[in-house]
């Protein structure tokens, strides 16, 4: 059996659930449950079929050595062993709180004024831990290879643990750390093997991905502490609010999306992260915002038209091209009436971009594969002379 060991420290703080919803540690299963949501998405973006265990798991056969998907095969299901074991240790402390100003039972509220008027944004937290975190795997050496990809892919373009919706998740590997080639080598085999996909529509799937990363203006935008609380929850509102026009013809939409407390609760498919600073970057500040949105998302009428998931991305793209961290500056609505199918097409001075944005859509399972390549480059080896 070989390990490997790897260091991250948090630049935001980390969730991963615990007793009544409140951390007491930082748990293994939060971050083995957020790594297989990574590799059942990948899974799926390429074709392949990746079970959801939240609804109804694989039952291993041992007559005939069948009956789990892909995600299983790695993480474990009925009858079939996880093929590695992990261990956490390091000095993460839980955040203070002693700056937030809110409490309402059992939770930290923080609300912003949304830009349409129309009352307040709010998201109720719990505090996570930050600090250094080691993580020990222990298995197969090419299980551990993909492993050691899979978690520096989420590093780089995603966020670990619990509650990525609300900020939290946002590490960074303390020491370098190479990728090894088997997480792209093992998508590869999955995609050549199934020339049409075979997994059903709505699942996640990092075909229906996009990523951005948003580099913020200090002079603009808060980005400490509360403040820096403050600024997600802004920005999340100026999300909901470019899916509510005026008649609200996209509630459907922007509820599936976003999500809602209201009747059934639907958690959201966009992700936001706190105000950071990467090591090395000179001190900036940055945001971090994924997620995905099915491509059977359709059917509601925008000015005569359809909220196609193209229509969707447009619309969160325009979104963080504009985004000013406080309300006021901007009409929502009126921009809407700007926004063509290829995104934002107003020259109004009053929206000048507030911040510059990284922004990437994988959009089938050939652009997966690419961007894998980009973001996870294996080293070249040395030719003996």
């Amino acid at each position: 059996m070989e390990t490997r060991l790897i260091k991250f420290t948090t630049l935001t703080p980390i969730f991963t659930g615990g007793v009544d919803q409140d951390m007491e540690r930082i748990h293994e299963t939060g971050i083995i449950g957020s790594l297989r949501w990574w590799y059942e998405a990948l899974v799926r973006g390429v074709g392949g079929y990746a079970c959801d265990p939240s609804n109804s798991s694989c039952l291993y056969s041992v007559e005939d050595d069948s009956g789990i998907c892909e995600a299983c095969r790695l993480f474990g299901a009925t009858g079939w062993r996880r093929r590695f074991r992990l261990t956490l240790s390091g000095a993460a402390q839980a955040e203070s709180t002693a700056e937030w100003r809110t409490r309402r039972r059992d939770a930290w509220q923080f609300s912003v004024p949304r830009c349409d008027a129309g009352g307040d944004t709010s998201v109720y937290l719990r505090p996570g831990f930050t600090g250094p975190i080691t993580l020990r795997f222990a298995g197969k050496g090419c299980d551990l290879d993909l492993l050691v990809d899979l978690l520096l892919l989420v590093t780089r373009v995603g966020s670990l643990g619990a509650r990525c919706q609300v900020g939290f998740g946002i590490v960074t590997i303390e020491e370098h750390l190479a990728p090894t080639g088997e997480l792209a080598k093992r998508l590869k085999k999955i995609a050549h093997a199934h020339a049409v996909p075979v997994d059903p529509a709505g699942r996640p799937s990092a075909a229906d991905m996009f990523l951005a990363r948003v580099a913020l203006s200090e002079a603009r935008h808060k980005v400490e502490g509360e403040g820096g609380i403050e600024t997600m929850v802004q920005l999340k509102a100026d999300l909901r609010s470019v899916f509510r026009p005026s008649p609200d013809t996209l509630r459907t939409v922007r509820h599936a999306l976003l999500g809602t407390v209201e009747g059934e609760r639907i958690s959201s498919k966009v992700n936001v992260s706190r105000p950071y600073q990467v090591p090395g970057d000179g001190g900036n500040w940055t945001m971090r915002v994924w997620g995905w949105v099915p491509a059977s998302m359709s059917a509601e009428p925008i000015a005569g038209g359809g909220a196609t998931s193209l229509e969707v991305f447009n619309r969160i793209e325009m979104c963080l091209k504009t985004f000013k961290s406080y309300p006021g500056l901007c009409n929502w609505l009126d921009l809407l009436a700007n926004m063509g199918t290829q995104g934002l097409a107003t020259k109004d001075p009053k929206l000048l971009p507030a911040a510059s944005i990284d922004w990437v859509r994988l959009k089938d399972r050939d652009g997966v594969l690419a961007q894998l390549v980009k973001w996870l480059p294996v080293p070249q080896r040395e030719t003996a002379q």
